[in-house]
């Protein structure tokens, strides 16, 4: 298992931690996760071992759906994913977003790991870079694997082993993308 300060050194020297997202989409981001409720298919299925669960609420798709095109369409965060999972984009915009959710981190009664062979991405057998983006600071007390500040994202390879400690509580943005 990578603790928070190792896994921080590995992903900031990779340069896979930026700030891709503008102020106004931050902030109404933050305003906007606060009352939303776990999704209906993830309360039907509670058995389900994943780090986190997804949220909804009325219209969070539009919202999400824009924030994320927001950051895709900063080139620098683009570079930046590519960079670090050393893949380039095969096309540009709104189509390189594979999926996107609201998320909030689960608390387990013992330590999660997330193996290669289900992936981080939508399809396990799809190699994709998704992008968790801190709505809220994260870490190891809230149920992140490492640190993030309140705005930053950090870009991981889909088949990436990521450990997340049981803690659970904190809550942001992830999307996948096809690269």
């Amino acid at each position: 298992m990578e603790d928070t300060n190792h896994s921080m050194v590995h992903y900031a020297a990779q340069g896979a931690i930026g700030e891709g997202f503008s102020e106004e989409d931050l902030a109404d981001a933050s305003k906007f996760i606060e009352d939303a409720e776990i999704a209906d298919v993830w309360k039907r299925h509670p058995e389900k071992v994943v780090p986190f669960e997804m949220l909804e609420k009325v219209d969070w798709a539009t919202k999400v759906s824009a924030w994320v095109d927001n950051w895709v369409a900063r080139e620098q965060n683009i570079e930046r994913a590519s960079t670090h999972v050393g893949r380039a984009p095969e096309r540009g915009g709104p189509a390189l977003v594979r999926s996107f959710c609201m998320f909030r981190l689960k608390a387990f009664t013992t330590a999660t790991w997330l193996p290669v062979s289900e992936g981080l991405g939508r399809d396990a057998d799809k190699r994709q870079t998704v992008v968790f983006v801190a709505l809220i600071d994260l870490d190891t007390t809230n149920g992140f694997f490492m640190s993030l500040k309140k705005g930053q994202d950090v870009c991981v390879d889909s088949r990436a082993i990521v450990y997340f400690p049981p803690t659970g509580g904190g809550s942001g943005l992830f999307f996948c993308l096809n690269l």
